[in-house]
């Protein structure tokens, strides 16, 4: 922001052109929350509100100016994003709010669940349905970027989308609360009973990122997982669906956690912690919050066990590998970025884990291979070069080295189908 006298004429116009590219509702207001301005003329108003401007009163509340814009949901499966509009961190002009939108096209009976969960009085769930048919439908992942989009219009500067993930983590919540601390105060052998059912390819996208300890790449899959990916696990109440879900998906994160190195009685322990803190929640916004913060906790884990087994620059380098496995990895490169010489680097790696470090480098771009194959469509020349194999008979031997059978073979066994 510049501070020039026609800011509210250019923030009237990246309204207007924020609107008309994304067809999302957007309503700029003063510093005290009052409606300046709202597109499209008329919007859907929460049933719960006497009308738009208290609907925005209360949702922005008394905020303080905020750097980065930040994702907010509700207990009635609305979301929204809110933009500070301010000059260098200073609240100048108030605020832009992008929604609100629902992220699926919830079936009937879900909402009628949800209406029953917020004890909705009957004769007003008619109101309550109409309301959701007409808000419009985004997966939070590209809210997100819309939010990114009207930051760098406002300021100039681009941000990751890690930033706003990040920014909009729920605050933390008391100490007595937490399932980690909790979790370390007690280890339990006692386990949750109960069959889950879920559907694995829909956390095949992040739970990799458990394994190897990644958080912030672990937050940005999780937030680019739409929720209509996943089925519906309870029809009757959408804070059961929600609870079913976090609960599959903590089980299969505890399983990702232990094979990533995390010690089986802690990866127990921690999953009992969670998902008894979850049961105990009553709003689905809070179930999904909680879950976040169950899925950082393993990767947190498996990353302290992997910095605890082997020396820092071991770990770094490892850690290297991962977020540049796509990148050409020369030693030199690995030497420096883990402040040791080339030489002592080679030794110490063996050393340790046993292997060299081009084993471990075509070790975990076999991993990576492996994923490409069975969840993208990319061909096998291409999924070579992506890896940095740039001759594909060498990808195939070294392929079949530690998978025991060749690419082909391998994206024909996972999908059941013939390779063409």
């Amino acid at each position: 922001m510049t501070g020039r006298p026609d800011l509210g004429g250019r923030l009237e116009r990246i309204c207007h052109l924020l609107h008309e590219a994304t067809l999302l509702p957007v309503i700029r207001t003063d510093n005290d929350g009052l409606i300046q301005s709202c597109r499209p003329d008329a919007l859907p108003v929460n049933p719960r509100y006497g009308g738009l401007q208290e609907q925005i009163t209360e949702w922005i509340g008394e905020r303080s100016p905020i750097a980065v814009p930040m994702l907010h949901s509700t207990p009635f499966l609305e979301n929204f994003l809110l933009v500070s509009t301010g000059e260098e961190g200073k609240l100048a002009g108030g605020w832009i709010m992008i929604g609100p939108a629902v992220s699926a096209a919830w079936p009937e009976d879900l909402l009628a669940g949800l209406l029953r969960d917020l004890m909705v009085p009957q004769r007003q769930r008619p109101v309550w349905l109409a309301y959701y048919r007409n808000l419009p439908i985004i997966d939070k992942s590209r809210l997100l970027h819309a939010g990114l989009l009207v930051h760098e219009w406002l300021t100039g500067q681009s941000l990751d989308l890690t930033d706003l993930i990040d920014a909009s983590e729920p605050a933390a919540e008391g100490a007595a609360l937490k399932p980690a601390a909790l979790a370390s105060l007690r280890l339990s052998g006692s386990r949750e009973e109960g069959v889950y059912h879920h559907s694995p390819d829909t956390e095949k996208l992040f739970l990799k990122h458990i394994q190897h300890g990644n958080k912030k790449e672990l937050f940005r899959a999780f937030s680019a997982l739409a929720d209509q990916g996943v089925g519906i696990l309870s029809r009757r109440s959408p804070l059961r669906h929600q609870k079913n879900i976090a609960i599959t998906v903590i089980t299969l994160a505890t399983r990702a956690a232990m094979e990533g190195g995390m010690f089986p009685e802690e990866a127990y322990t921690l999953s009992d912690m969670h998902i008894q803190h979850i049961e105990e929640l009553g709003e689905v916004n809070k179930v999904e919050s909680a879950l976040q913060a169950a899925l950082g906790d393993f990767a947190d884990g498996v990353k302290r066990g992997l910095d605890q087994r082997v020396s820092r620059p071991i770990a770094v380098c490892q850690r290297y590998i991962f977020d540049h496995l796509y990148e050409e990895l020369a030693l030199p490169v690995l030497a420096k970025a883990s402040g040791v010489s080339a030489v002592h680097l080679s030794r110490l790696f063996r050393r340790e884990t046993g292997i060299s470090l081009t084993e471990y480098i075509q070790r975990q771009r076999v991993e990576e291979a492996k994923q490409l194959l069975s969840l993208s469509a990319y061909s096998l020349s291409d999924i070579s070069a992506r890896l940095q194999f740039h001759d594909q008979s060498y990808f195939t031997k070294v392929f079949k080295k530690y998978a025991g059978v060749t690419p082909k073979q391998y994206r024909h066994g996972r999908l059941g189908t013939a390779v063409p």
